[in-house]
């Protein structure tokens, strides 16, 4: 009996360890800012999603061997996150078409939000693009390349009626398949037809890769909005 009454109070105490209230303070540090592209000083155009990712770690004694954690940046090159503990981190800018730069490290206070921008370098830049309708179910696309980094592997006419958030993850056949360049391409005007567009709105976007773009994501223009 003595046994039983000794487990029973092993077990309550065990319950009300594990009912204690969490007396940590919930995250309230926030930061945000721009990922600016060198050769336009404008926010860097991606996509959403998958167009960049912004990578932080604590520093601290505390925490030695703290790892890189990531949120998503947004299509215009912004990004934000206002749910981090306050403290010491290492951030920067990766899993983008661009070169990563070098990582900034913050102080962040609790209740406050810290503005942070990158400049980097894109793979490719994407210049004098133009897209009109060249008849009742076509479009004629132009544009220029220029390489800043890497090696050139192709472009591709991004297009969709399904979303103004066009680019890889949301295209549709009509904006046909990735065209294989060399450098010899880059630099002039490149003329291209496409046809095939189905009656109301498209959302409409030039994108060219490097090989070394990680995930083999393409850096992109400016979104066009055509209707039919």
């Amino acid at each position: 009996m003595k046994l039983i009454n000794i487990l029973y109070i092993l077990c309550m105490a065990i319950i009300m360890t594990a009912c204690e209230v969490d007396n940590y303070d919930a995250p309230d540090a926030g930061i945000s800012g721009t990922v600016i592209d060198a050769t336009t000083n404008k926010g860097l155009l991606t996509e959403q999603p998958n167009g960049f990712q912004i990578y932080y770690k604590e520093i601290s004694d505390q925490y030695p061997n703290a790892q890189f954690r990531t949120f998503w940046g947004k299509a215009d090159g912004s990004f934000a996150n206002s749910k981090l503990f306050a403290a010491k981190y290492e951030i920067y800018p990766g899993s983008g078409a661009f070169i990563i730069p070098e990582h900034q490290t913050v102080t962040l206070a609790s209740g406050k939000d810290m503005a942070v921008n990158f400049t980097v370098t894109p793979y490719v830049s994407i210049k004098n693009v133009s897209i009109a309708k060249s008849g009742s179910n076509d479009i004629t696309v132009s544009f220029k390349l220029t390489k800043n980094a890497g090696t050139i592997l192709d472009y591709r006419i991004f297009a969709t009626n399904r979303t103004p958030l066009v680019g890889s993850e949301a295209t549709d056949g009509v904006g046909g398949n990735a065209v294989t360049l060399t450098d010899d391409d880059l630099d002039k005007t490149i003329t291209v037809a496409r046809t095939g567009f189905a009656s109301g709105k498209y959302w409409i976007r030039v994108g060219a890769r490097c090989k070394e773009a990680p995930s083999s994501r393409y850096n992109m223009s400016e979104i066009f909005e055509i209707t039919f």
